[in-house]
């Protein structure tokens, strides 16, 4: 029974056969379209070559001389030197900046442990103060009670 149903199954869930022949359509199809397109770009660029190669091949070498491109080359060599220099002086700069900076954070951070330390002092001092205060009222109120306590009798 299980043998039959695993059969149906396979038939109708493997299309092999038919999926293959349409791979080998389309690979055949693409070929030829491939093949046509490059054929089509040989040509053109064949054809852009002659029509080069007659006609603007000594028009380009007038333009060449006419541009000056010597000149040209000298000032965008001097622009990139001077570019460099600038960009050394920025980080010369940007470095000296953070030195400060950093001087300037170490700087506020000894002030900082200075002022929390000169806070924690006086805080334990005045603690001690109130504490002395404190036992001082105390020792006053039970002298008080204890006269208090010695006129009542």
């Amino acid at each position: 029974m299980f043998a039959i149903g695993d059969e149906i199954c396979t038939r109708l869930s493997d299309h092999k056969c038919f999926t293959s022949g349409e791979l080998r359509y389309f690979v055949k199809r693409f070929e030829e379209n491939r093949k046509d397109h490059e054929v089509d770009q040989v040509d053109f660029l064949e054809q852009n070559v002659k029509e080069i190669g007659e006609e603007r091949i000594d028009e380009m070498r007038r333009a060449m001389k006419a541009c000056n491109l010597d000149k040209i080359t000298r000032d965008v060599n001097h622009l990139l030197k001077n570019s460099k220099e600038i960009l050394s002086q920025e980080n010369k700069c940007k470095e000296i900046r953070e030195h400060k900076i950093k001087e300037q954070r170490d700087k506020y951070q000894v002030e900082k442990e200075i002022i929390l330390k000169d806070y924690e002092r006086k805080r334990v001092e005045q603690d001690e103060a109130f504490m002395v205060k404190a036992n001082d009222l105390r020792k006053h109120y039970i002298e008080l009670e204890s006269q208090w306590n010695t006129h009542m009798k």
